[in-house]
């Protein structure tokens, strides 16, 4: 089996879920491998965190299948969702 490059993992995760690519920046992205990290940036949020890559896999495939908005791993998006959530519990 051919070893990904970053290119490789870059298209694929932006065939499974295009708004990745619009809603993160991969400038800083290395992929080494599924069990690794990859630095990627919110555009939202001006925001680098590291993520592993097979959760930000998981989650991209997870956006799509269940029509649902996932934080593809922003601790700031999260933060976000908590309190929205918060505040919706509270009506």
């Amino acid at each position: 089996m051919k070893k990904l490059t970053t290119k490789d993992f870059l298209d694929k995760i932006w065939s499974i879920n295009p708004s990745y690519k619009e809603r993160f920046c991969y400038e800083l992205c290395i992929y080494t491998g599924m069990k690794n990290n990859i630095k990627i940036t919110c555009k939202k949020h001006n925001y680098l965190f590291e993520v592993s890559t097979s959760n930000h896999f998981r989650n991209a495939k997870r956006e799509i299948k269940e029509n649902i908005v996932l934080t593809g791993g922003c601790n700031k998006c999260i933060s976000c969702i908590r309190k929205a959530n918060i505040y919706k519990n509270n009506d």
